[in-house]
């Protein structure tokens, strides 16, 4: 993990071990990795989702493409064929 990474999920966990307190629980060293350990999860099932819209915008992407270029063609056959 990147130090950036590690930044935003130690924020995360002390900012989740402030409200804890707030609400007067105590946050342990085990529930801290626990927390940390579900983000990193969460984390890592958003990035393969991420990854998974990417490649389906890139298949709608080249569709569009395609489309786009058959309506140009037709068109431009349908104009060449009434003048």
């Amino acid at each position: 993990m990147q130090g950036n990474e590690q930044h935003v999920f130690s924020t995360r966990v002390f900012a989740f071990c402030i409200y804890r307190r707030a609400h007067s629980w105590h946050c342990t060293p085990e529930d801290s990795e626990n927390i940390l350990a579900e983000l990193l999860a969460e984390n890592a099932d958003l990035h393969a989702r991420l990854a998974e819209l990417q490649g389906l915008y890139e298949k709608v992407y080249k569709l569009d493409q395609l489309k786009s270029c058959f309506f140009v063609t037709i068109n431009h056959e349908l104009r060449t064929l009434l003048s």
